[in-house]
């Protein structure tokens, strides 16, 4: 997966910005940086991770490429580990080929996934997408008002209850109407990589005007490797259409002072942050090109979410 250094280094980055509110990360992720904030922390001071929302990645199984693509196999963290973690949620995704059988035992399993999560009082965060195969090979999102529509609803009916899921989806024209069909709560999805910053502010900016459904973002390779290399101004920009001047509209609980969720045996004290680009490791941040094809299967996202 190339750099881990410069991957974690544009992570830590964009936690300098009060207003993004957290992460949504496979284990390995989270764990590097619960130690990350057991070192800031050993030099004294607040965590930052503290007051953030961290959601566990929880099926990552269909890899590109392979024969079982469309069977996105639940290989990532159990509910029971997210409850364990004190994490805040967990999050999954299918992605329906109708003519692969595999994507049906997806949908199976993201609705025993709810279920699940539910019984640990964790909200779910469906990613729900159509697929459509290439001639050449691979697969193509279908990425329009009519599927996302569709998928809404087949989001909204997995699992015992749908009370605390959230969904999420790319943006699309006419995404006013996909707010219409459905009464959960919708975070939109970075989607794939752009040449210009100005692509990606506009799509979000839109998303967010279409419908009070929309409630924030979840971001990957176009925040933490932006065209201009820095990945803060991006996140400042991203977070600022969410959040506007209201600082201290966090998507994580109100009474919730500081976060469970930091690595094991840490104290509350005030933290000391480290330099973004950690020049003492030698891994200052590279080309944003180069970045983010590596990033294409990065299976953890940065989010930022208005309280519902």
């Amino acid at each position: 997966m190339g750099d881990r250094y410069q991957l974690l280094a544009r992570t830590r980055r964009v936690f300098d910005d009060p207003q993004m509110d957290g992460i949504v990360a496979t284990a390995d992720i989270l764990e590097e940086l619960f130690y990350l904030s057991y070192l800031e922390r050993k030099k004294g001071g607040k965590s930052f991770l503290d007051g953030r929302a961290l959601v566990g990645t929880m099926n990552r199984g269909g890899l590109a490429g392979t024969a079982f693509e469309m069977d996105d196999t639940f290989t990532g963290m159990t509910a029971k580990r997210i409850a364990e973690l004190r994490l805040d949620g967990g999050k999954m995704m299918f992605r329906l080929d109708p003519a692969d059988a595999g994507s049906g035992k997806t949908v199976q399993a993201c609705a025993d996934a709810i279920n699940e999560l539910r019984k640990n009082r964790l909200p779910a965060f469906i990613e729900a997408l159509t697929m459509e195969k290439k001639p050449g090979g691979g697969y193509h999102t279908l990425n329009n008002a009519a599927m996302l529509i569709r998928n809404c609803g087949i989001a909204a009916g997995l699992g015992d209850s749908s009370a605390h899921v959230w969904l999420k989806l790319p943006y699309c024209q006419d995404f006013d109407k996909v707010g219409m069909a459905t009464t959960l709560p919708i975070l939109l999805l970075g989607g794939p990589a752009r040449e210009s910053q100005r692509e990606t502010l506009a799509d979000f900016a839109a998303g967010m005007a279409s419908s009070p459904r929309v409630r924030g973002a979840i971001i990957g390779r176009n925040l933490l490797f932006p065209v201009e290399g820095d990945p803060l101004p991006m996140c400042n920009a991203l977070t600022e259409l969410v959040h506007g001047k209201r600082k201290n509209s966090r998507w994580s609980r109100d009474a919730r002072s500081q976060k469970w969720s930091t690595f094991r045996g840490t104290s509350a004290a005030q933290a000391q942050t480290l330099p973004w680009d950690w020049p003492a490791w030698g891994y200052p941040l590279g080309s944003s090109a180069d970045w983010a094809k590596t990033c294409s299967q990065i299976s953890y996202w940065i989010f930022c979410a208005r309280k519902v």
